[in-house]
């Protein structure tokens, strides 16, 4: 699982967010896109992990065994 972060720059100006936080699930397999959630503001990442969790086990019907995460997840209390 992955956390998309949409960015942007303008001229010379450093990078920054345009308030929507875009966490997608991919099978490990394939690559592909098992679900995709957005979500307004810039929400911690870990309080984002077990609503994509629930979402792509609807989807798919098969409850992830194994999750890959960047940093920002550590601490979400999920296992």
């Amino acid at each position: 699982m992955s956390s998309l972060r949409i960015l942007g720059s303008i001229q010379n100006k450093p990078l920054s967010e345009f308030g929507v936080k875009a966490p997608f699930a991919v099978s490990d397999r394939t690559g592909l896109v098992l679900g995709a959630r957005s979500y307004p503001g810039d929400p911690y990442d870990g309080h984002t992990l077990v609503n994509q969790l629930e979402q792509t086990e609807t989807l798919t019907g098969i409850k992830p065994r194994r999750c890959y995460v960047d940093r920002g997840y550590r601490g979400n209390g999920s296992e």
